[in-house]
């Protein structure tokens, strides 16, 4: 019993998840982890307002030193800590709506056959990363655009879970169900991106015709193209036309909007 402990002591910090309501028996355990000198995570201390970039540090690195040794898995043993319970949730609610939107898509993060615990594993990961990443976007008053993004669609149903993904990393959205709606939007409102899709009703590579649009006065502002094909030569195209990114992938989706945000330097039009 006493080795237990001992080696209870040294690997790990207790997370304990409770309501106000249950304040004294929360205080009654952490009695008892004090008395056996385990260490646990007092809500009291977490301190508010700081940095998110700085608070997901550590998790960020954790999770590239997993990728790097191919391990793929975060173990109880691995320490994530300085961030906030609320920012917790917001990453443990991104990565159950990936995952979502990954099977509507039929591309999930991981293997199908795969366990849902390694499935929400592998999506805790790709949320974390778009976290760091999102970090490094401003937030100064004047920078709000920054985290507004435009998706065009005609079916924005269909997107439901990966707007949840972004939201849960801060960022905002206006809809248009067409590109005339796009671009009437884009002469009064800036954006840190845009997000189409490629069929509309008006025809089946509408998504190439607005990006031209845009491009023809805006040479900056990240462009995303979310259709149903993954084909490498679909990727080249949309490069080669101006894109910032082409995929049916909604973690790939997260990951391209997040890093380009996170080191566009937004000039001039």
């Amino acid at each position: 019993m006493d080795s237990s402990l001992n080696e209870m002591q040294d690997q790990m910090t207790v997370f304990i998840s409770y309501s106000f309501d249950d304040q004294p028996d929360f205080e009654n355990v952490a009695d008892w982890l004090d008395n056996l000198s385990v260490p646990y995570w007092k809500p009291a201390e977490i301190k508010s307002g700081e940095s998110l970039r700085e608070q997901l540090r550590e998790a960020a690195e954790l999770v590239k030193q997993k990728d790097r040794s191919g391990t793929g898995s975060i173990s109880p043993s691995d320490k994530l800590t300085n961030i906030t319970v609320g920012q917790l949730e917001k990453i443990f609610a991104g990565a159950v709506s990936l995952v979502r939107a990954s099977e509507d898509r039929g591309s999930p993060v991981v293997d199908q056959a795969a366990g849902p615990e390694d499935r929400a594993l592998d999506a805790a990961g790709h949320v974390l990363r778009a976290a760091d990443a999102a970090s490094h976007i401003g937030r100064e008053p004047g920078d709000v655009w920054r985290r507004r993004i435009l998706w065009v669609d005609d079916r924005p149903d269909n997107n439901i879970y990966e707007r949840q993904v972004f939201e849960s990393l801060g960022f905002t959205f206006e809809l248009a169900l067409s590109t005339d709606e796009a671009l009437e939007r884009l002469k009064d409102s800036r954006y840190g991106a845009i997000i189409s899709d490629m069929g509309r009703p008006e025809g089946p590579r509408e998504g190439y015709r607005l990006l031209e649009a845009v491009r023809a006065s805006d040479r900056v502002t990240p462009f995303f193209i979310y259709a149903s094909s993954n084909r490498p030569e679909y990727k080249r195209e949309a490069a080669e036309r101006g894109a910032q990114g082409s995929t049916n992938g909604a973690s790939e989706l997260v990951e391209l909007v997040t890093q380009a945000l996170s080191s566009h330097d937004a000039g001039p039009l």
